[in-house]
């Protein structure tokens, strides 16, 4: 019984410490942070996330080029080195990891498609047949916290309501 009652508090007490707070009580705790110079895909990522982090939660995360001083969540969407220390993402690769307080999305780019993203002009979308490694680790992770698509539209967009989102 003393095994499982430390096992389950030393479980409890790695789940405060070591999570990740996005969103608290209807106010945003975590920032997303594009590199200067970003992709479409990049852009796009970093525009969907927001997208279901507000439908999940009602609030609307910043998107922004440095993380302020004061965050407590920072999410990398693409643009870290210390991530590719084996080198650069092959083809179709992307890597989705949490460590500490920081969220890394990021993966294999087309790094000639730097432009501008805009949900309302579907010419500044990434080409669906070009590399979008951020994109991928983004559905991804969003897959983690919940969210399903059974159809191409928010009638078929699944995920838990709620004004708090930790990962």
């Amino acid at each position: 019984m003393i095994r499982i009652t430390t096992l389950f508090f030393v479980a409890m007490l790695g789940a405060t410490v070591f999570g990740a707070d996005m969103v608290t009580n209807g106010k945003a705790d975590a920032v997303i942070v594009l590199p200067e110079l970003s992709t479409r895909s990049m852009r796009f990522a970093a525009a969907e996330l927001q997208y279901h982090v507000k439908l999940m939660t009602g609030v609307g995360l910043p998107c922004v080029t440095k993380a302020p001083d004061d965050a407590k969540t920072v999410i990398h969407i693409g643009g870290i080195p210390e991530a590719m220390r084996d080198g650069p993402f092959k083809e179709q690769e992307y890597l989705v990891m949490v460590k500490g307080r920081e969220i890394i999305l990021t993966g294999h780019e087309n790094p000639d498609d730097i432009g501008e993203f805009d949900y309302e002009n579907v010419k500044t979308f990434p080409n669906l047949w070009r590399p979008m490694g951020c994109t991928h680790a983004v559905y991804d992770f969003l897959e983690k916290l919940g969210v399903r698509w059974y159809l191409p539209t928010d009638i078929g967009t699944v995920y838990d309501k709620s004004d708090s989102l930790r990962i």
